[in-house]
């Protein structure tokens, strides 16, 4: 597809094309102005008073730029703004951010109608399965997960405070062979885990992502020979 028709799809798919993109902390690799990275920014946007920080620009930037995405909701969450805050406190680049919301919603937006929702997916991960509310113990976000017919992986914190080990746990036994529960040694919700645990944020994303990228290659093989 050359770079006329793509332009012209992207267009067609939404709000792409006139959305304001991210001010990212490098320069674009655009090859031209018309290309969809062309306008992006090389710096946060300036402080609106002394006490805004550059973790606050950060955070109002990622919420801004997903609020503006299609289908997205019409305000930002306070587990958006966590997840945001977490993203800086790991030092995720905002071209990481803006890379990743882009090529989400492209390929959300221009999928054939007539497709089945998610085709050809072998399985599912979840990261941190928001079982419940803070401080409200329950399962009911749990009940679409028996019509789920795909293996899925479920990566958890026992410090998790949205979703109780004791709660989740009965519910993988439920869910049988379908589901598999690895559980994050003295993890949160963010896998965060306390200094006294003599473990860092770079070992507990090594965990994850290992275990996550390793379940994944299992269900392709079985997938690839069944």
């Amino acid at each position: 597809m050359d770079s006329s028709n793509s332009r012209r799809l992207i267009s067609e798919a939404g709000r792409l094309r006139d959305q304001p993109l991210l001010p990212l902390p490098s320069a674009s690799s655009a090859s031209s102005p018309a290309s969809l990275g062309g306008a992006i920014q090389t710096v946060l946007p300036p402080p609106q008073n002394v006490r805004d920080i550059p973790e606050k620009r950060y955070v109002r930037a990622v919420l801004a730029r997903y609020l503006w995405l299609p289908d997205t909701p019409s305000q930002s969450s306070r587990h958006d703004r966590r997840l945001a805050q977490s993203l800086f406190g790991r030092g995720v680049p905002l071209l990481v951010v803006e890379a990743a919301l882009l090529l989400a919603t492209t390929r959300r937006v221009m999928r054939e109608p007539w497709l089945a929702p998610l085709p050809r997916v072998r399985g599912i991960v979840f990261f941190a399965f928001p079982l419940h509310p803070p401080g409200k113990p329950g399962i009911e976000r749990a009940e679409h997960l028996f019509k789920v017919d795909v293996p899925m992986l479920f990566l958890q914190g026992p410090r998790d405070s949205l979703a109780t080990p004791g709660l989740l746990q009965p519910i993988i036994k439920k869910l049988g062979e379908r589901a598999t529960l690895h559980m994050v040694a003295g993890a949160d919700h963010s896998f965060k885990v306390l200094k006294s645990s003599g473990r860092t944020d770079k070992d507990v994303l090594e965990e994850i992502s290992t275990t996550a990228a390793g379940w994944m290659r299992e269900q392709i093989l079985k997938s690839a020979t069944s």
